[in-house]
């Protein structure tokens, strides 16, 4: 489970937007079906499926 504050890697896909593929993104929050999450990257804010996290930063 993701929380606020939590930094995760996004995997490489073509499915992510092209500013977002590959990178590290915090964690905003966690949509009520607890497979969406939102993420922000560079003050724009992004609703990410959990199979696109690759794990977390340390």
């Amino acid at each position: 489970m993701y929380q606020y504050d939590d930094y995760v890697n996004l995997a490489d896909s073509v499915e992510l937007p092209i500013e977002i593929r590959g990178k590290c993104v915090r964690v905003v929050s966690v949509l009520d079906n607890l497979e969406d999450v939102v993420i922000v990257h560079k003050f724009k804010l992004y609703v990410v499926n959990e199979k696109y996290i690759t794990g977390l930063q340390d």
